[in-house]
């Protein structure tokens, strides 16, 4: 088994090198350069440094940092009972989420809801709870971020029978308050599990990719968007005044332009509002608790910024902004370096489903911060339930 690892280890670092390369730097540096240079030399100067030295800090550390390997005893435990007692959980936080919403978005769409009364809904469903119920967005974060995903990709790695049950509901949940792309935190890993299966892989990416590409425009139509109620926008499209004509536009202006828009506003109001001086970690409660600093919020502030108003409201950039934002460039390199040792990890551990896991990884850095997606997303309970646990099972009583 370690001669198999050996071998396949040198493939996937480089897989995933040209990985970082497509999600974080073409997208953060070249796509701003020619076509927002001109608009922000300032802030796209900044962005392509930012970008530029998190690839250097991730190769570093993905190709050239020492492999240490300390001995930790591992808790055996049966699969089965493990993802029924942690699927249990899921269900009761999703039931009390449910019970105590004053609406679930999904069926005020099917009863013809309009986007604006959708979007309400949306922002009541989780994220302006308040007292006690606040907290019902962190714990299901901490299942549904990363657990969850890895223990139902397991399910269909080792055949489970009852993986289809388990995917299902998972699903259901996911569409449920539209979310419009919530789903792939189940899909993402899974994907890479069964393309990892498949015994014609091109046939495999075309039909996958068409079925995540129906599911998302299923989602924004839910949602409420309607390709022929769209008026042509005058904009130009790295503005977030400019209006999609379609679904399909809108799918690829929102997945591909609207965060490099967000990430340049990012160090807009660094720059502006913020007159450069470094948070030194006061974006990230966890951080700032630990330092006794007063929490910034600079999500919030970002978004109100863009858009006004909204004491929910917030808008996600690109982890190298969190990172400059805190520490500057120092930070920017030190944050890759972690990027990749956590792949690194994936890489070395042997385990098929955490590597699966690491695409999913490479989403939520995409859009979100570092630390919040190790902390808050499940990652670290993730990280240390690989470490410390082993999952065991009879495979011939349970496979299909």
């Amino acid at each position: 088994m370690e001669g198999l690892v050996e071998n396949i280890t040198p493939n996937l670092k480089r897989n995933y090198a040209f990985a970082y390369l497509l999600v974080f730097v073409i997208p953060y540096a070249l796509v701003p350069y020619l076509f927002a240079f001109q608009l922000y030399p300032e802030f796209v100067g900044v962005m392509i440094n930012i970008a530029s030295l998190s690839y250097l800090g991730f190769l570093v550390s993905l190709f050239l940092s020492p492999s240490i390997s300390i001995p930790f005893p591992r808790l055996i435990i049966n699969y089965q009972k493990f993802l029924f007692l942690v699927f249990l959980v899921f269900l009761l936080v999703v039931f009390i989420i449910f019970f105590t919403a004053p609406r679930i978005p999904i069926l005020e769409s099917l009863r013809g809801a309009n986007a604006e009364d959708l979007a309400e809904h949306r922002e009541s469903f989780l994220k302006a709870r308040t007292g006690w119920e606040s907290s019902l967005g962190y714990i299901v974060a901490l299942i549904t971020g990363a657990v969850m995903p890895y223990l139902i990709a397991m399910s269909f790695e080792k055949n489970y029978r009852y993986r289809f049950v388990y995917a299902l509901f998972f699903f259901l949940y996911c569409v449920s308050f539209l979310e419009k792309a919530f789903f792939l935190k189940l899909l993402i890993p899974l994907f890479f599990i069964l393309y990892g299966k498949s015994s014609n892989k091109k046939l495999f990416l075309l039909k996958g990719g068409a079925f995540l590409f129906s599911l998302l425009a299923m989602m924004f139509i839910l949602a409420g968007v309607n390709s022929n109620t769209a008026a042509a926008s005058d904009e130009d499209a790295f503005s977030l005044l400019y209006t999609p004509t379609g679904v399909s536009e809108k799918i690829f202006w929102r997945a591909g332009v609207v965060p490099i828009i967000t990430a340049l506003d990012g160090i807009r109001v660094f720059v502006n509002d913020l007159n450069s001086q470094f948070l030194m970690g006061a974006t990230s409660s966890v951080l700032a608790f630990f330092t006794g600093a007063e929490r910034i919020n600079f999500e919030r502030l970002l978004f109100q910024s863009q858009f006004g108003g909204a004491e929910t409201g917030s808008a996600n950039q690109f982890y190298g902004i969190e990172a400059f934002i805190n520490f500057g460039y120092p930070g920017v390199f030190l944050f890759a370096i972690m990027v990749g040792w956590i792949v690194r990890y994936a890489i070395k551990s042997g385990d098929k489903v955490l590597v699966a896991m690491m695409p999913l990884f490479f989403y939520y850095l995409y859009s979100a911060g570092l630390i919040g997606t190790i902390f808050s997303n499940g990652f670290l309970l993730l990280f240390l339930m690989t470490r410390f646990l082993s999952l065991n099972k009879n495979e011939s009583a349970d496979a299909a």
